[in-house]
This record gives structure tokens, C-alpha cells and sequence, in this order.
């Protein structure tokens, strides 16, 4: 992985407090001339300093070792790292380059932005390596995407009395502890509910997924704690709808994402949404549709309004044209057909 200076700084300051377990380990590795393995081992060993740190929290490392770190260690591996990357992307005749936006699990506030190029060497072995990694100070485009697929006022509500009950229990110490109480009376998992992230419409599917995981669990603690909102049967059943809706676009994301997708499983994956999601909201009229009816009715106008001319773009449609998994047979508009033999016998 490769990433700028700044960011690769950025990301080593959180080892700050890591108190005598670190730093003791620094000194005696720097006595015998090699300081430079103890940066990459803190690196190497995140999840068990982490855990250290939480136990001597206020512990920190001596400035000499700190500014050492800083001003020489970490400059030096990164140069490494990037020389090393340089190196790499030699063997690579072309590359693509993609960007990606999120964020963080850990915080809410903290939004970064990446750049990774990809290619394929003359051996034909898929490659990707970050070129840059940076904190991200823009609005998210997902916020609007969300609020397009959650129209209906009765799945708003819904979300909103989810969020609230979620956010109670991960700021009530004493609610929690009736929720274990509740797990473990109920034999059910013992697993924290999740907050999601207003940006980030998949992480609103993993809260609502866990809600309904928790849902005998939290409803027995509601007597016993002060939580101002609660979900009726029809809201819970109205989550189970949504939760698996949501959860067609969960899969097709993921197959996207793989290191093994291409350009050309663009628009079969997006053509392959379309159509479950006509068939899902049927032919009724919009007064008469039912909660599941509504939600995929808007999530399929989302979907077209955002993806309408995909067909017509010309490199897509040549990458699915020439795969021999789909050809033209996934198209839906005859003039993408044409529109790809032409060029491609022209």
C-alpha cells in the first residue's frame, strides 16, 4: 500500500498513547541501532497495541522517542513504501484509476478520499496499489441517494424511531447492561447494536439488520429502561420489508467490489436490480401498493434516474458485448445491440 506522507503521518498519531508497552519496546530495540523496526512492528501489531493503550491510557511516549518516530522512522519507511510502488507499477503497460469516499467506523466526522490505481501485468496477474489516501472535507453524494430511497413518511418515521433506540442503548451504560441481562435470559447473540451513518445507506441496513437480530432482546429491556421511542409490530415488520429490499443492493455491491469484477458486470448487475425491483413493485396502482410495493418502486426510479443512459455508454457496452458470459443477451434496448456491432464490425 501506498499512501502520501501527510496521511501516512496522519494515521501513525493515533499510536501516540500507547503508553510503556511501546515505548519500552522502542528503547530497547534503539539501544541495539534498529528503531526503525519498532515503527514497522507497532504498525504490523495495531489490534494488540490498541488494546495496551486502553489499559494505560495517559501514558505516553518520551518526546526524544516521539520526535524520532516522527522526523526520521516513519519518513524513511515511507519513502521506502513509495520507491517500492514506483517499482511496481512499472510492470503494469496500463492503469486504471479509481477513487473511492468513506467514513470512518470509528467516527462519524472523519471522511477520507482514496486513490488506487489498477492494471494487469504481462502475465496477465491483477494488480492494485493506493496511491493516496486523504482526509475529505466534501458533502457525500449517498446522503441524497438515501433520502431518494426512503420517500415514504412511514419508513422515515420508522428509521428515525430505530435510530433513536439504538442511540440510546450505545450511550446508556446502565441500558446496556439490561440488554446483556436480556440476551442472556433470551439465549440471544451477545452483540451491540450498530449506529449507522447518515452517508452511508449500507451501514442503515447493518443497524436495521441487528435491530432485528436484538428485537426480543430489546423489547424486554424497554420496560426497565427510559427510552422515549419505541417501534410498533407494524414498524418492526415494515423493517423486516426494508431490510430485505436493501439487501439485493448489499449483494450487488459486494459483486462489484470483488477483486475479480470488470467493467462489463456493470450492467448486467444494474439490469439484473431493475428487474427484480419492477417485479417487486407488480402493477398496482400507487394508492393501492403496500409498504415492500412503495420502497421498491422508489429505489427502482433512484436507480434509473442515476443510471438511465449506462447502455449508452459506449465502453460499457463493448466490455459486456465482448464477454463471453453476457454478450448482448443482457442488454434491454435494442439500439445497444446495434450500437455494439456496429462499432465493433465497423
Amino acid at each position: 500500500m501506498f499512501i502520501s506522507g501527510n496521511a501516512f503521518l496522519g494515521s501513525f498519531v493515533v499510536y501516540k498513547r500507547v503508553g510503556w508497552y511501546v515505548e519500552n519496546e522502542f528503547m530497547r530495540k534503539r539501544r541495539h541501532g534498529v528503531a526503525r523496526d519498532v515503527a514497522e512492528w507497532a504498525l504490523r501489531f495495531k489490534k494488540r497495541l490498541f488494546k495496551k493503550s486502553a489499559q494505560h491510557v495517559g501514558r505516553i511516549l518520551s518526546p526524544a522517542v516521539w520526535k524520532t518516530l516522527v522526523k526520521k522512522v516513519i519518513p524513511e519507511m515511507y519513502q521506502r513504501v513509495r520507491a517500492k510502488v514506483l517499482e511496481l507499477l512499472k510492470d503494469l503497460p496500463h492503469i486504471v484509476i479509481t477513487t473511492d469516499i468513506w467514513t470512518s467506523d470509528s467516527s462519524q466526522s472523519n471522511d477520507f478520499i482514496s486513490l488506487t490505481a489498477h492494471g494487469i501485468t504481462a502475465t496477465f496477474e491483477y494488480k492494485s496499489y493506493c496511491l493516496e489516501v486523504l482526509p475529505f472535507d466534501g458533502s457525500h453524494t449517498a446522503t441524497g441517494n438515501q433520502s431518494q430511497a426512503f420517500k415514504d413518511d412511514k419508513v422515515k418515521e420508522m428509521i428515525t424511531k430505530a435510530r433513536s433506540i439504538i442511540g440510546h442503548f450505545s450511550h446508556s451504560t446502565s441500558s446496556n447492561k439490561v440488554l446483556k441481562e436480556m440476551q442472556d435470559t433470551h439465549n440471544i447473540a451477545n452483540h451491540v447494536l450498530i449506529q449507522d451513518i447518515s452517508t452511508r445507506w449500507d451501514s442503515t441496513l447493518q443497524a436495521l439488520r441487528r435491530l432485528l437480530e436484538q428485537r426480543v432482546a430489546v423489547q424486554a429491556c424497554l420496560p426497565r429502561i427510559t427510552c422515549k421511542a419505541e417501534l410498533t409490530t407494524e414498524e418492526w415488520i415494515m423493517m423486516e420489508k426494508v431490510v430485505n429490499i436493501l439487501r439485493y443492493f448489499e449483494e450487488a455491491t459486494k459483486s462489484i467490489n470483488k477483486s475479480t469484477a470488470t467493467l462489463s458486470d456493470a450492467i448486467p448487475l444494474i439490469n439484473s436490480l431493475r428487474k427484480l425491483l419492477e417485479n417487486m413493485r407488480g402493477s398496482s396502482p400507487r394508492e393501492e401498493e403496500n409498504i415492500s410495493q412503495k420502497l421498491a418502486g422508489d429505489l427502482l426510479m433512484a436507480l434509473n434516474e442515476r443510471f438511465e443512459d449506462l447502455e449508452n455508454e459506449e465502453i460499457y457496452c463493448l466490455a459486456t458485448t465482448l464477454d463471453p458470459r453476457y454478450k448482448t443477451r443482457i442488454f434491454q434496448l435494442y439500439s445497444t445491440t446495434s450500437t455494439a456491432k456496429s462499432v465493433l464490425w465497423s
